[in-house]
């Protein structure tokens, strides 16, 4: 839901990005241990704007919850996409690589549609309350590397690359 909202609000309505995306991995060991992730490209003079975008959108879910008709648009791709994944060796044999670590990975394989298929707004509303407030936000902000040209005419000098640690030394 939080992709569906992004994608309205930041590639419609600003027409800054072409596809902001969202991931999120949380800690079977650890509660409350976890991320959530927004990546979004913007023109360098609108990173402010893209921020407070995206902001606004963590806020508005925090604030007044998902919706029914959300969780009904996304529903059916990531069922299909569930499907897709159940048809893929690679998922078995990821799935298979998690029996001699977690004792819950055949109840997870059998669970895992059915949370996407009974899914809820009131399931979710705690988590995005939770989870999605802007104070909790980190901000990274990636630029382009700077050209030869700007780095020479910057006050520091270039870095060298350093040797790798395990690299022989001279003498």
């Amino acid at each position: 839901m939080l992709e569906d909202r992004l994608r309205v609000e930041v590639r419609e309505k600003l027409g800054a990005a072409y596809s902001p995306g969202v991931g999120m991995s949380a800690s079977e060991i650890f509660p409350d241990d976890g991320w959530f992730v927004i990546q979004s490209e913007s023109d360098l003079g609108k990173t402010a704007e893209m921020v407070e975008a995206c902001s606004a959108v963590m806020d508005s879910m925090a604030e007044k919850g998902v919706t029914a008709e959300e969780i009904e648009r996304v529903r059916e791709p990531g069922m299909a996409s569930i499907r897709d994944r159940l048809r893929n060796n690679g998922h078995w044999v990821y799935v298979l690589s998690m029996f001699h670590s977690r004792d819950n990975v055949l109840d997870d394989m059998r669970t895992f549609p059915v949370f996407l298929k009974e899914m809820t707004p009131e399931v979710l509303d705690p988590l995005a309350k939770k989870y999605l407030k802007r104070e909790r936000a980190s901000v990274a902000i990636v630029t382009p590397k700077k050209s030869e040209t700007e780095v020479k005419d910057a006050a520091a000098p270039v870095p060298k690359k350093a040797p790798p640690e395990n690299a022989p030394k001279k003498e």
